[in-house]
């Protein structure tokens, strides 16, 4: 078998494209004998009938009646039970009509009955793996390897299938038997750093630092063994990029794309890894130069437009980020992530109105965005959404809205702290159950147990349910966390309750030093100077 050797999916093999004239049944039941030599067994009296049935079947089949074809070939098969040819005749007729486990039965059948064909145990492999078998069919290739060692298409096929069930080792091993392929070595070599880039990637996302590192430096190990048989090869460029990058060497990293983006700067896909590597590495101005130009020579790809909001967003530069997220929202008006990063940003900016308008969008459009069972398709982002719509409605005093819109995200959401926090909050400050609110903070406390924001709450909480002293000590160990003038307002607020007025003074003091303007604690200290002036 020579290296070009293809291993289709189809019964093409078994069904060469003929024009053939109609032929008499006598010719049929001779070509169906000599079709049948193979097995052994001569024409007699006795098998007279199967043969027939195959003769039938061949008829049938050039005819192109499949089904008729299957009941004479499942009848000739009963007649000669040992005939491999019949065997794979029904299977290509079942891999045909897509009967996949029948067809992996015959072929299985046909290559047992035959074990010197290996054509047949090639499509004994392909119709194992289509019926999702590729155990069984790596079995099969490797069978074929063993007598047929220069087939390099084979090793690639069985290294794929060893990659499907996550023997990697295996995989390895049969891109290194493809490497003794004459003139394969540099396709094995970029195999291998393949696999190895794939599987470091796989220990990223399962945070597995160890085996990330490790395996980016055996795919390096393997891209720099093709430079050394095929110099110049440009994608072995990105291949160490990506290495280099798995292994937190941004500057290497930078350097194989720039190399490789000298010989071929319309590679918008090299231009994208350029991008995201400055952006891992901390250089968000240049990542966010880069996504600039990518989306000015081609505007019509949605992530680059995200990509690009995002990177603005992580390098706090907000003007900048809201000017890309709204031409973004231009650019893709009926998509929900699209109007979702528009108004998160005119949130940030301090917009709310405007935020406003794309968060309802976004809303308007989630009706749209459905899976087949009618649950949201973007969850994350309708999740996200009803949480900024809350925040909207909080910014501009609307508490009612600001805790219907935050309700909803617990819906979706339970474990959200901040809406935990929010809704308890303000069913606190708008004389709702304090049963419930204080369930919904401490609740956002037990996730975020040093955010000093929630332990404010906790803490007012409890002031509004009298417990005095578990208040000011939650008071007290929020302001250890965070530097609000909340905080030491109501801090003072419960030591006026107290009559200890000298101490509440003191800390809506430390509120007007963290904040001058912060009129909350301005208009108490005030007016306990001028009820003591009127005593």
């Amino acid at each position: 078998m020579s290296n070009s050797s293809e291993i289709t999916w189809t019964r093409s093999f078994f069904l060469r494209k003929k024009v053939m004239s109609p032929i008499s049944s006598l010719l049929v039941l001779a070509a169906a004998a000599s079709c049948l030599g193979s097995t052994g067994r001569s024409y007699s009296t006795e098998n007279e009938r199967a043969y027939a049935e195959y003769a039938a079947g061949v008829y049938a089949e050039i005819s192109r009646e499949d089904q008729l074809a299957l009941q004479h070939y499942r009848r000739a098969a009963n007649g000669l039970p040992q005939s491999a040819g019949i065997a794979a005749r029904l299977g290509a007729l079942y891999l045909q009509a897509n009967n996949l486990q029948e067809a992996q039965s015959c072929f299985a059948r046909a290559s047992s009955l035959d074990p010197e064909d290996i054509e047949l145990k090639i499509y004994a492999a392909q119709a194992c793996t289509l019926a999702g078998s590729p155990l069984e069919g790596i079995k099969y290739l490797e069978e074929v390897l063993l007598r047929q060692t220069s087939w390099s298409k084979g090793y690639i096929q069985v290294a794929e299938l060893y990659k499907r069930v996550g023997m990697w080792a295996s995989a390895a091993d049969a891109y290194s038997r493809l490497a003794k392929v004459p003139g394969m070595r540099p396709v094995a070599y970029e195999r291998l750093g393949d696999l190895y880039l794939n599987l470091g990637l796989r220990h990223a996302r399962s945070r597995q630092l160890y085996g990330q590192i490790l395996s980016f430096q055996r795919a390096l190990r393997w891209f720099d063994e093709i430079g050394t048989s095929a110099p110049g090869l440009q994608s072995v460029m990105l291949g160490r990029a990506r290495c280099y990058r798995g292994t937190f060497q941004f500057d290497k990293a930078v350097e194989q794309c720039e190399k490789y983006l000298a010989e071929r700067p319309m590679d918008f896909a090299a231009r994208r890894l350029l991008a995201q590597i400055r952006r891992q590495s901390g250089d968000l101005e240049k990542a966010a130069a880069a996504y600039v130009e990518i989306i000015k020579a081609d505007p019509r790809f949605f992530r680059d437009h995200a990509e690009l909001v995002e990177i603005l967003l992580e390098g706090g530069y907000l003007p900048q980020a809201v000017a890309a997220a709204e031409n973004f929202a231009a650019s893709f008006p009926k998509e929900m992530i699209s109007n979702f990063l528009a108004g998160r940003c005119l949130v940030l900016a301090g917009d709310p109105a405007g935020a406003k308008i794309y968060l309802e969008k976004v809303l308007e459009l989630e009706s749209d965005h459905k899976t087949k069972d009618g649950k949201p398709a973007f969850k994350e982002t309708l999740k996200e959404t009803v949480f900024f719509l809350g925040m909207v409605y909080l910014r501009v005093g609307n508490d009612e809205k600001a805790m219907h819109y935050f309700g909803r995200t617990l819906e979706l959401d339970p474990e959200n702290a901040n809406a935990n926090n929010n809704l308890g909050y303000l069913t606190l400050e708008n004389g709702g159950d304090l049963e419930s609110s204080l369930r919904l903070i401490r609740r956002a406390v037990r996730i975020r147990p040093r955010c000093g924001e929630f332990l404010d709450s906790l803490g007012w909480a409890y002031f509004k349910m009298g417990r005095i002293k578990e208040a000011i000590t939650r008071l007290n160990e929020a302001a250890k966390l965070c530097r609000q003038p909340e905080i030491y307002d109501h801090l003072g607020r419960i030591y006026q309750s107290m009559g200890r007025i000298q101490e509440a003074r003191k800390e809506w003091k430390k509120s007007l030093q963290i904040d001058p303007e912060y009129q909350p604690a301005r208009d108490r200290l005030e007016e306990s100077y001028n009820l003591e002036k009127q005593a």
